[in-house]
């Protein structure tokens, strides 16, 4: 962008219209932006005719559709995240204290479980045990 308002670039090409952004208040800032620098917007596998209003409605119309895809694989990767943890698959980081990550399969996926680590675990259990006692100085 830095470039583009030193004049250094008259043309930007994507690949695809959802390359460059899927969303509708990003992309129009951006057109707008073009515009004031006359700056060529080009999608090489879509045919977009920014020079006329029938062009840019159509461009705005495919950039709506592309904010909604993008919303609709943030919900089905948040859904799954969720979904696996309820089956109890660990999901990322490391185990907490008192804790280890030990290999299992659940329903035919390799996954980790947490279980108590026997070196550690009573210690995490007397550490929350003393914090739930009012009278511990901390």
């Amino acid at each position: 962008m830095a470039d583009i308002k030193r004049g250094l670039i008259r043309r930007v090409v994507v690949y695809k219209l959802d390359r460059i952004s899927r969303s509708i208040l990003d992309f129009a800032t951006m057109m707008e932006l073009f515009q004031q620098y006359n700056v060529e917007f080009v999608s090489s596998t879509e045919k977009f005719d920014t020079s006329t209003p029938m062009g840019r409605a159509m461009l705005n119309s495919c950039i709506v559709f592309a904010q909604l895809e993008r919303e609709t694989i943030q919900k089905r990767v948040t859904d799954a995240y969720y979904s696996r943890c309820q089956r109890g698959f660990h999901m990322s980081g490391a185990a907490p204290y008192g804790f280890k990550l030990e290999p299992t399969t659940i329903q035919g996926i390799r996954t980790k479980m947490m279980i108590p680590d026997p070196d550690t675990a009573n210690i995490a259990r007397l550490m929350f045990e003393m914090y739930a006692e009012p009278s511990t100085s901390f």
